[in-house]
């Protein structure tokens, strides 16, 4: 277990400057926004995260340690999902979209209750209740709204889970068909599509989870204790894994050799040939998040106790618990391409995660939190 960190403070946001970027930038997100015709150049450097407490979405540039962009956060904003192309703040009637290029605020997407969402690259996928699965250029929602789109899939049951990997493509179960939607430039334009049946497949969508390694759909079936992917089924049980009933499945990332599974107490690279996998121990058990996979390693995060567990081929398994949270926090881990980010959504707490662990907090005076060495 590595030591705790030192906490040094950095007066790089002082309370004046602050105040006088939120009230450039409220002027500017008040302009109406305008449609591009084209999807814009990604943003740089840089991860967005939720300030709930303070209504703001900020911007952490990565590389230089800094927030570097402030935005008031659209009214009842509960969640940020962002890519290098997109930025959406997630609210209990829908989306408020936010040009990560110029900053504007756009204009309300309603979205019916109970749907799901899910974001990669420029890409939005919608799956509603009514069974209707639309997939949207998230850099320029349609002003009809939702029903101005027509569905490219309308599943027996819905919503159904949905994921969209970091190309574009859409990949969603339709009971125990699963279906693949490579990503498409011009609403016209036809691609073929797959459709894969997964025959035993759990009825439970609680018990469910859908993600993708490159553009390879993998469901975790908790019930069976078992992993699914196109043409193959995964059984870490062989191989002494048997606490999959709290497990989470990696997010959308880059291509690989396996898959990241974290358990409770574990994070686990499953291999996709169904060789023996790889097990890296986090100590007592806890909460997993998703893990994450980089193009250089991976990280699994786990609440109460917090802790953090990296690996990567060019350094030891490195395992560090996180300060003191609030007892009401709400964690999320991000990446983009080697950068990684946790927060916490309400507080506004955020920890950068790379070669060099630090930590940000935002608000009136930013502070770095660096690992002792």
């Amino acid at each position: 277990m590595a030591p705790p960190p030192s906490l040094t403070r950095s007066r790089l946001l002082g309370p004046g400057f602050l105040a006088l970027g939120l009230t450039a930038l409220g002027a500017l997100a008040a302009r109406q926004p305008t449609s591009p015709t084209v999807v814009p150049a990604p943003s740089s450097g840089g991860l967005w995260t939720l300030d709930a407490t303070r209504g703001l979405l900020a911007r952490v540039h990565l590389d230089a340690r800094r927030v570097d962009a402030l935005v008031p956060a659209a009214a009842g904003t509960t969640a940020v999902l962002s890519t290098a192309h997109a930025l959406l703040q997630l609210g209990p009637a829908g989306l408020t979209p936010v040009d990560p290029c110029t900053l504007r605020q756009g204009l309300p997407f309603t979205l019916p209750e109970g749907s799901r969402i899910a974001l990669g690259a420029d890409r939005l996928a919608v799956a509603t209740p009514d069974g209707a699965v639309r997939v949207l250029d998230a850099t320029a929602l349609p002003p009809g709204g939702l029903t101005s789109v027509a569905p490219a899939h309308r599943a027996a049951t819905g919503p159904c889970p949905i994921v969209v990997d970091l190309h574009g493509g859409a990949h969603l179960l339709d009971g125990t068909t699963l279906h693949s939607l490579p990503r498409r430039d011009v609403a016209s334009e036809i691609i073929p599509r797959s459709a894969i049946d997964l025959p035993g497949l759990t009825a439970d969508p609680a018990a469910l989870e859908l993600s993708t390694v490159g553009e390879h759909p993998i469901v975790l079936d908790r019930e069976h204790r078992l992993l699914r992917t196109p043409g193959r089924v995964l059984d870490p049980s062989r191989h002494g894994v048997t606490d999959l009933a709290s497990a989470r499945l990696q997010r959308p990332g880059p291509d690989a050799a396996d898959i990241l599974v974290a358990t409770g107490d574990a994070l686990i690279a499953l291999p996709r040939d169904g060789s023996a996998p790889r097990r890296r121990p986090a100590g007592a058990s806890a909460v997993p998040l998703p893990p994450v996979r980089t193009r250089h390693g991976a990280c699994g995060v786990w609440q109460d106790p917090a802790r953090v567990l990296r690996c990567g081929p060019e350094h030891a398994p490195q395992l560090f618990d996180l300060p003191s949270l609030p007892a009401d926090a709400s964690l999320a881990l991000h990446a983009q391409g080697d950068l990684l980010l946790l927060e916490d959504r309400r507080s506004g707490w955020c920890h950068v995660l790379d070669e060099d662990p630090a930590s940000l907090e935002l608000g009136p005076e930013l502070t770095i939190l660096q690992e002792q060495r």
